[in-house]
């Protein structure tokens, strides 16, 4: 056990082993379809929904013969070319350079697409953020899975929460999400290191994020004057004027002239659907487009809902600019779901910000902060009956992480597509407790290797049920 724990003691391998893992339960039911087409038959790799990859496979067709900038041809009413959606059409001459398909070209994509995303997320909870546990962070962010709503996940209309589809999504999707973090780990940098280089590749990101993806932006956009304000309130009105007050103020003024410019570009990405028809139909679509999101979102966002709340007191308590600003990640686009269609909005964008990250991070803080109660706890009691609580206090931490991520795993396998793959499979029906009972303990030995050894060694009767 010690030996294994070594071995995946490495941040790399715990990175390789996880994503490679969830990548591959993403493309199963690819993989799935074409072997079993029926004889004479070929599946078209359909992805996500029926109607909108044809249309995408459209659009790519018709960059493939020579367009750069979307036409509808199929209406008779004179209408000018337009820049949306135009980055399907650059799919396509890419599929017409190296001689793919246009379906083979999407996929690739929003694979490649789906593993930087990770690739930076990872990046982002280890090296910048630092969060208390990135690992099980990571592991959190990746499989959260919705509650059950009766017999049926929340939100199980929009595939878009399923945790096996999400990490690698529609291939505009997945370069939003990945823009969108690499966006952040711009911004806190800047914050934290007061250097104006990162204040500048962030506005680089800009104009690309608004033009592939404009409600990640919209979302950017949306939580950074209540983070801005609850920095400034409680780093400045809690403290004398210093030095470094200085810098917290030039470095707010800093990101006030970020959100200057993404609101510029925004406007711009906007004013393509006034341009007349086709393009002016979209803001009406948009703007009706509403679902039950306040009757559902909370159970969409599963067991580690509660403790982001927690995790939100944490974040405030720190005064950094990064702790809050995930705290308003999560729940300033929350609040504003009520009033999306004034907005012209589909309230479905409000949750188009990968809220999962900003959810696994505060879930963490609130773990931790349950963990400091507990332990304080051990050690009043001990301290009375006058006892060692070493061992006891690396038992609580162990079990209670483990019992979040007993409950995340029940919730993903029950509802995610990895529940497809045990019906279909004989086998895995048979012996599915016990491939339940494997999966966690080698998440457990992933993302914590020397907890993990320590939890067997106290209480190795545990996983005996």
């Amino acid at each position: 056990m010690k030996k294994l724990a070594l071995i995946f003691s490495s941040k790399t391998n715990f990175f390789i082993l996880t994503t490679l893992a969830i990548l591959a339960l993403n493309l199963f039911p690819l993989i799935s379809h074409i072997r079993h087409a029926p004889e004479g038959r070929t599946f078209a790799l359909i992805h996500n929904n029926v109607q909108d990859f044809f249309f995408y496979q459209s659009l790519m067709n018709e960059g493939a013969n020579g367009s750069w900038l979307t036409y509808d041809p199929y209406t008779t009413e004179s209408h000018q070319p337009s820049i949306i959606f135009s980055y399907f059409l650059w799919l396509g001459k890419i599929s017409k350079l190296f001689g793919l398909s246009f379906s083979v070209t999407y996929h690739l994509s929003r694979i490649i697409l789906g593993f930087l995303f990770l690739l930076s997320t990872f990046y982002l909870l280890s090296s910048v953020l630092k969060v208390p546990h990135p690992r099980l962070t990571y592991l959190f962010f990746l499989f959260a899975a919705p509650l059950m709503n009766g017999d049926k996940p929340f939100m199980n209309w929009w595939t878009g929460m399923d945790p096996i589809r999400r990490v690698a999504y529609l291939p505009h999707h997945m370069m939003g999400s990945l823009l969108l973090v690499i966006t952040i780990i711009f911004l806190i940098k800047f914050m934290q290191q007061k250097n104006y280089k990162y204040l500048l590749y962030a506005i680089l990101i800009t104009p690309i994020l608004a033009f592939i993806h404009t409600p990640s932006l919209f979302i950017l956009l949306l939580i950074l004057p209540p983070a801005i304000l609850i920095y400034l309130l409680t780093n400045i009105l809690t403290a004398r004027f210093t030095k470094q007050t200085g810098d917290t103020i030039w470095g707010t003024v800093g990101l006030f002239i970020y959100w200057i410019i993404g609101l510029l570009f925004m406007l711009l990405m906007i004013s393509q659907t006034k341009n007349g028809f086709p393009w002016s139909q979209y803001i009406n679509w948009e703007k009706n487009l509403q679902f039950p999101l306040t009757r559902e979102l909370i159970g969409a966002l599963g067991i580690l809902f509660p403790f982001s709340v927690i995790g939100i007191w944490q974040a405030l308590r720190s005064k950094k600019f990064e702790y809050i600003f995930t705290a308003c990640w999560l729940f300033v686009p929350f609040l504003i779901i009520p009033f999306a269609q004034k907005l012209n909005i589909s309230n479905i964008r409000l949750i188009q910000g990968t809220p999962y990250l900003p959810l696994a991070i505060l879930a963490s803080f609130g773990i931790t902060t349950i963990q400091d109660i507990l332990l304080k706890m051990v050690s009043l009691i001990n301290s009375k009956c006058k006892m060692q609580n070493a061992k006891l206090q690396v038992k609580m931490q162990n079990y209670f992480k483990f019992l979040i991520v007993i409950f995340n795993f029940y919730f993903l396998i029950l509802h995610s597509q990895i529940a497809n793959i045990i019906k279909y499979n004989v086998l895995m029906v048979k012996y599915k407790q016990w491939i339940f009972v494997i999966l966690i303990l080698l998440f457990l030995i992933f993302f914590e290797p020397t907890s993990c050894h320590l939890l067997l060694i106290y209480h190795p009767s545990l996983f005996l049920f």
